[in-house]
This record gives C-alpha cells, sequence and structure tokens, in this order.
C-alpha cells in the first residue's frame, strides 16, 4: 500500500469516527522576531491545521501577540491562547499554567526553552493524560562554540543534557534532520523504541505527523527530501542538523 492510500485511510478512519484532536504549542511569539525557533513552531502549526479533525492552538505568554497576529493565526484555522501573566516570573514560565478550560490532547514542546513547561503542565490534573510530542532542532553543545556568553562549553553541555532528560519524559520525540536523528536514537536507546521517534524533515509534514499522533506507530521507510530554508541560515547550523545545502542565498533587493 503507498503512502498516500495510506494517509488517505487514516483521514477517513478520523472522519469516521468524528474524533477532535487537540494539538497545543507552546510558543513564545507568531511572528519571527527571536529567529528560527518561531519560524519552525509557526509553521509546524500551520501545517498541522490543514489536516482535518485537528484542532490546533497556540500557547504564549500574555501580551504576546498583537490583533493582527491573532487575525493571521485564525486565517488558517489556528487559536492564540494567552498564559496569563505572573508577576516576577520569566513570560516563558507563564507557559507553564494554561487556561483551565483548555482542552489538551497532544502537547508539543520545543528545546529547553519551550518544552520545560510541559512537564509541569501534566502535573495538573485536566492535562495529565495528553500526549507529550517533543521537538529537538538543534544541537546545544555543539552550537555553544560560537555563542559569545561565559562558559559556553559547559553551559552548552548543560543544555544539551536537560534535553535529553525531557526527551526521556516525552512519549514522542522529533529530531529535526537525520544527524539529529542518529543522535537522539543513541542517546535513548535504552528508555525509548523506534516507534517513539518521529524523524522531521521540513517537507510534507503534516499527514505523517499526524498518522504519528494517533497511532503512536509510524511504520516509514527512511525517505530524501529537499528543505527549503526561510529565514537567517548558518551553513555551521545545517551542518549540526544533517542538512545538505543545495543552493546558494539568492539575495533579492526591493
Amino acid at each position: 500500500m503507498s503512502q498516500d492510500e495510506v494517509c488517505q485511510k487514516a483521514s477517513a478512519a478520523q472522519m469516521s469516527q468524528g474524533q477532535i484532536l487537540n494539538i497545543t504549542l507552546l510558543a513564545s511569539e507568531w511572528k519571527s522576531t527571536a529567529g528560527g525557533l518561531s519560524t519552525l513552531n509557526r509553521e509546524l502549526a500551520i501545517n498541522l491545521s490543514q489536516i482535518q479533525n485537528a484542532r490546533v492552538s497556540f500557547l504564549v505568554p500574555e501580551g504576546a501577540c498583537n490583533d493582527e497576529d491573532e487575525r493571521e493565526a485564525r486565517s488558517f484555522g489556528i487559536s492564540i491562547l494567552d498564559a496569563k501573566k505572573c508577576v516576577g516570573l520569566d513570560p516563558l514560565v507563564w507557559l507553564s499554567n494554561p487556561p483551565q478550560d483548555h482542552k489538551i490532547d497532544v502537547i508539543i514542546g520545543h528545546g529547553v526553552k519551550l518544552g520545560c513547561q510541559v512537564q509541569l503542565i501534566k502535573r495538573h490534573a485536566q492535562f495529565q493524560n495528553c500526549k507529550w510530542v517533543h521537538v529537538v532542532h538543534t544541537a546545544p553543545e555543539d552550537l555553544s562554540k560560537d555563542k559569545g556568553y561565559g562558559s559556553p562549553i559547559s553551559r552548552g553541555e548543560k543544555k544539551h543534557w536537560d534535553e535529553v532528560d525531557l526527551c526521556r519524559e516525552a512519549d514522542i520525540v522529533v529530531p529535526v534532520g537525520p544527524k539529529l536523528g542518529k543522535a537522539y536514537h543513541s542517546y535513548l536507546q535504552e528508555c525509548k523504541k523506534d516507534e517513539d521517534f518521529f524523524e522531521l524533515f521540513l517537507v510534507s509534514l503534516s499527514v505523517s505527523l499526524w498518522i504519528c499522533l494517533q497511532s503512536r506507530t509510524p511504520k516509514m521507510k527512511r525517505m530524501t527530501s529537499l528543505c527549503c530554508c526561510v529565514g537567517v541560515v548558518m551553513r555551521r547550523i545545517l551542518m549540526l542538523k544533517g542538512t545538505t545545502l543545495l543552493l546558494k542565498p539568492l539575495l533579492i533587493s526591493s
């Protein structure tokens, strides 16, 4: 059976059952003022929102999004939710307390910055049974070598092992690119099975990830994908993700 036929059958099964899958992504913003993390989160949400019977929400710190952001998100069928302000705490910590009346079947965290909150969210009685999907898109211990702050190597190593520990707690681990996929399979081989991983290629991801979230048993063969990178791209970062740069940057001046 082809992959397209599998996707069609999975979609038809969901429609017949009339089930809604409530997916919530943790985010710091809708736009991409903070770089690639925001871009990947937004594009992931947009792709997931295109799947029938999926209800996608973007949980951000209160005040992080304006009316224009909310209108743009709604145009894709995505709801932006505010995590209420907590005085004296970093805005990203506010994400640990989603609105009490919000329904979550699947929660998607991303890295340490936007993933550590999930462990606290799942301590709430109404959210304890939701599935935790954890996205990994960088190798902190390698990227730290290019950082300008103090003790970059030790800080990068600590962040790396925090990332690994979060992956141990998650239900599904989503490394971006084959290099990170291979690395995290190795780090987690004692506690995770192959079906607990979904290796993300940034092309046509929505239906495949949908099947993964639903069945937890993706039976997909390794594939070759063409990656289109939009935004700030560093050759070193692409190498760390195992991505081959096929095209030179095209600079278009307006």
